[in-house]
């Protein structure tokens, strides 16, 4: 079973329920309190406040549109900063990192500018400048509370290319040099390190960290983060031979994301090892349903089926 992609995002913009017409008539009557409560909106603060506004609710194309018409005249490195984002999100990169480059020109000191142009750049696949941009930020944050999110997101960045022992380098650096949570960085050591099959040390990390949130010695993670525990977990049962702890793990993880093909599929995979053909089958047919695309998940399914000696069903392409 494949490690998760340590970068999976949780939900965000665009995820809201409701079509754009029902997303745009909330924003509007947003708007239309803000006026009330004396905001000028057609000022540079609150065409700000719009873009805020289209921009939580996903409508990344209006937002863009808002931040566009606050940044005419003298934009803060903040409007630059969200128009870049905004722009990020509709698809138009070009546009964002013009707008990211110009917002740490204004402010040097702007994090989430050098972070956002890192997200751009690996979305493209511009590696080298993907790395450029967060080794600017390491030294620029050098010794500051920024330092270990820059290692976080390089290693990241690392392990999409494929530099797994890299990758590893600046996870280590990232949960020995932060401060505060530095749950998602361990995380993301033990995924690189799945994926180099040190399993030992992987399964330490994870379990320790659910050993940690249980005595409250460290705050509850996130459903995001929960979630890359047990499946993780999860993958290392099934490379240990063990399908019943496999199946108990992944079962947890689907606790906190229903809606991952993936782990429907690990799950398929762990209840055919434990012999439970049926549980298999039904794990399998909700990854292909969840991802109709899932090549895996099919093969899995007509495996099952060949081992049940009946035909595989008819799933949808």
């Amino acid at each position: 079973m494949p490690a998760p992609d340590p970068s999976l995002r949780s939900a965000g913009p665009g995820t809201h329920g409701g079509g754009p017409d029902t997303l745009a008539a909330t924003c509007e009557s947003a708007i239309a309190d803000l006026r009330q409560r004396g905001l000028v909106m057609d000022s540079a603060r609150g065409a700000q406040a719009r873009g805020i506004l289209y921009y939580c609710a996903g409508l990344e194309d209006r937002a863009a549109e808002a931040f566009q018409r606050a940044a005419q005249g003298r934009p803060t490195a903040k409007t630059l900063y969200l128009l870049g984002l905004s722009r990020a999100a509709s698809g138009a990169s070009p546009d964002a990192l013009g707008a990211l480059r110009e917002a740490i020109a204004l402010d040097p000191d702007l994090y989430m500018a050098y972070h956002q142009m890192n997200a751009v750049y690996r979305a493209r696949r511009e590696f080298a400048a993907a790395v450029s941009i967060l080794e600017e930020a390491r030294k620029r944050f050098a010794g500051t509370t920024y330092e270990p999110y820059a290692d976080n997101e390089l290693g990241l960045t690392y392990e999409q290319q494929g530099r797994l022992q890299e990758a590893v380098a600046c996870a280590r650096r990232a949960v020995a040099g932060r401060t505060g949570d530095t749950v998602p960085a361990q995380v993301n050591l033990a995924l690189f390190l799945y994926k180099l099959r040190e399993f030992a040390e992987a399964r330490w990390i994870l379990e320790r960290i659910l050993a940690r949130s249980a005595s409250h010695a460290v705050p509850h993670p996130s459903r995001r983060t929960s979630f890359l525990v047990y499946y993780t977990l999860g993958g290392l049962a099934l490379e240990e031979r063990d399908p019943g702890s496999a199946r108990r793990l992944l079962a947890q993880a689907l606790e906190f994301s229903r809606e991952s093909a993936a782990a429907w599929n690990g799950l398929g995979i762990a209840c055919e090892a434990a012999g439970d053909h049926a549980a298999a089958l039904e794990a399998l047919q909700e990854a292909l349903r969840l991802d109709p695309g899932f090549t895996a998940a099919r093969r899995n399914i007509a495996f099952v089926s060949r081992r049940q000696h009946t035909e595989a069903p008819s799933w949808p392409t």
